[in-house]
């Protein structure tokens, strides 16, 4: 039963490797806003974590969505706090 469980080890290894690209958060973006305009919402913010979006590539993002006609901006309450949020208007 156990031996599909990772070790302790290394889930921790990949929690300190986990990266993403401004096109994989662009591509979850996108399927939150398709998700959230189907159910009749017309914003929503969404998290990730500052260790794995780098500042430039969320200003990429932000760029991205700007050009697509949502209004979009960081949406830090707490800016010391590990995770970095868009809130995004359409």
């Amino acid at each position: 039963m156990t031996d599909n469980l990772i070790s302790a080890e290394q889930a921790r290894e990949n929690a300190e490797k986990f990266n993403l690209t401004s096109n994989q958060v662009i591509a979850e973006i996108a399927q939150s806003i398709e998700a959230n305009s189907k159910a009749g919402n017309t914003c929503l913010i969404m998290s990730f974590k500052k260790t794995a979006v780098s500042g430039h590539e969320m200003e990429v993002v932000l760029a991205a969505l700007v050009k697509k006609g949502f209004r979009a901006a960081r949406h830090d309450i707490q800016p010391k706090e590990t995770e970095t949020s868009i809130k995004i208007e359409w």
